[in-house]
């Protein structure tokens, strides 16, 4: 079913659940190291705050090394975690515009919701003490940083595809697909480029990358393809043979899936050497934050090279650079990726106001190639 164009843009939207994870109190209150003096300022204020409120689209489970973390740096401090998705931006605008308590920090994987905020002036502007051991263009805007940068893969049936037609770009997917109907024929899946945001952001960036080309790719992958909704369908079915392989597949729950030695058996995967997408997991305090000391003391420690590591050992790609494969139990990184493909074959899920102006058009030419 075509979702309409409002629907679309508004993004995934997880089923939202507040949770409060409380973690022994072992107070650490030093100011960290490299950390301007005055930061002993905001350390002591946030302690008349209480408490901070964070608005995500992690799983509770990737945010629990996190909170552990908060807990023994700034005890005080309650965490409250708000597993909103996407929803995350209207439900901070709704409740800010009522004058309601709203999230202090919001973590969440939406271009075009971080489009409407930038747009909206609701970003408050706050220069992180970590911001500098991240790659440029992982702080897009003032007060908006990076906290992961999830690559989309490719994955496959390695009992199903013989050594020699495993892919790992889309121009030899093409190719085999035109040269292998035996094998690949209807038997492609990926995420449906006009169910939901994601689907249709990883497409729109890959044309805006590859121009006509990727267009000639889509005319071949399109008619063999047969596109989901969620990224634990789509490898249950390449487990089960239904499909033989899933390109743009997510590499986060696909890695954590594979940790299942009988599942990693049959499953392989290669990151796409002609452009793997890369999606900016955004991280910004709101402007009408209500507590903004405690909100700054959340934000920074996200951005840590502690926090980081957590969030690699849980199956999240962190951003920060001086995180590599060792520090995260193997586990992907951003240095990783960029030394395996190229930082010139990454391509950035960014905040491209093109995403929203050129849907319609996408869409109308997507639906027009040939089944």
């Amino acid at each position: 079913m075509e979702l309409n164009r409002r629907t679309i843009l508004t993004g995934l939207a997880a089923t939202a659940a507040s949770t409060t994870l409380l973690v022994p109190a072992r107070a650490r209150a030093a100011v960290p190291q490299g950390y301007p003096a005055n930061y002993a300022e905001i350390i002591e204020a946030s302690k008349a705050e209480k408490n901070v409120f964070v608005y995500h689209s992690l799983s509770t489970e990737h945010m629990q090394g996190y909170v552990q973390l908060m807990g023994e740096r700034y005890p005080w401090l309650k965490v409250e975690l708000l597993d909103a998705g996407a929803e995350a931006f209207s439900r901070y605008l709704a409740e800010s515009a009522s004058n309601t308590r709203t999230g202090d920090l919001l973590i969440v994987a939406a271009a075009n919701g971080w489009i409407e905020m930038i747009d909206r002036g609701e970003i408050y502007d706050y220069v992180s003490p970590e911001g500098g051991a991240f790659p440029d263009w992982a702080n897009p805007h003032p007060g908006l940083y990076t906290a992961t940068v999830d690559p989309s893969i490719i994955v496959y049936n390695k009992m199903l595809l013989p050594e020699d037609a495993r892919p790992t770009s889309f121009a030899q997917l093409a190719e085999m697909v035109q040269a292998r109907p035996d094998l690949f024929g209807k038997r492609l899946t990926a995420y449906g480029p006009t169910f939901n945001a994601y689907g249709y952001s990883l497409n729109y960036f890959l044309i805006k990358r590859h121009g006509e080309k990727f267009w000639d790719w889509l005319n071949v992958l399109a008619p063999n393809t047969r596109y989901e909704r969620a990224i634990g369908v789509m490898t249950e079915k390449v487990t089960s043979g239904e499909y033989v392989l899933a390109y743009l597949s997510g590499s986060s729950v696909t890695r954590d899936i594979m940790t299942d030695p009988a599942r990693s058996a049959l499953l392989g995967w290669s990151f796409i050497t002609d452009g793997t997408p890369m999606i900016m997991r955004g991280a910004a305090i709101p402007k009408k934050v209500r507590n903004p000391n405690a909100a700054k003391l959340a934000l920074d420690l996200l951005l840590s090279r502690d926090c980081q590591i957590s969030l690699g050992k849980n199956f999240r790609t962190p951003a920060r650079s001086d995180v590599m494969p060792e520090d995260t139990n193997g586990g992907l990184t951003y240095s990783f990726v960029r030394d395996s493909i190229g930082e010139e074959n990454m391509v950035l899920i960014n905040y491209d106001r093109g995403l929203l102006d050129q849907y319609d058009a996408f869409v109308k030419r997507f639906e027009a190639i040939p089944r």
